[in-house]
């Protein structure tokens, strides 16, 4: 975890390291699971967004990976686009780049009620015109295709683990977690 949050270029490959892992030691997947979500929390609710941007880079990747469900990310990304601020936005953008292949294959009906509701942060102008410039670059992105603007699923070099061995865990924003 520290490595990735110092260098968070990396997270593809840490992700990809960390499903490997997680095939033979679910528990030890689900651990970092636990703290990445708790660390991301109390980054959220202190407006740190360095920290954010590293673990939601993360996140995603390891929601790629199949280490974590989908339901993670839309839950993020409902919270975050809840009450928007720019910061928020622009985590949430980054964070929907990352993981949108993904979203698009497995669940694209709440991918499309996630683009919904930024649709409405843009309407509503309560934001910065920079963050409504990243908004509409998203929508860009989405139109070409997530797997042709540079926002592959999971990049071939890193498609480590066959999806039969693959052990996904159900980890929610809600749990009570003790980050051992």
């Amino acid at each position: 975890m520290k490595a990735e949050m110092a260098s968070p270029a990396f997270a593809p490959v840490y992700a990809a390291l960390v499903a490997v892992v997680n095939t033979k030691f679910p528990e030890i997947g689900l651990l970092l699971l636990h703290r990445v979500v708790g660390r991301w929390k109390r980054a959220y609710r202190s407006n740190d967004k360095p920290v954010c941007l590293a673990l939601v880079k993360f996140m995603a990747h390891l929601i790629n990976q199949g280490v974590a469900h989908e339901l993670l990310a839309l839950e993020l990304l409902v919270l975050m686009l809840e009450n928007p601020s720019d910061d928020g936005v622009e985590v949430a953008v980054d964070f929907c780049k990352d993981v949108g292949a993904y979203l698009q294959d497995v669940a694209p009906a709440g991918l499309h009620s996630v683009f919904e509701r930024f649709r409405a942060i843009l309407h509503e102008g309560s934001i910065d015109r920079r963050c409504q410039y990243i908004i509409e670059g998203l929508f860009a992105i989405r139109k070409a295709g997530f797997d042709k603007s540079g926002h592959p699923q999971v990049q071939a070099a890193l498609d480590l683990v066959e999806s039969e061995d693959q052990v996904t865990h159900e980890v929610s924003l809600d749990d009570a977690v003790d980050p051992q």
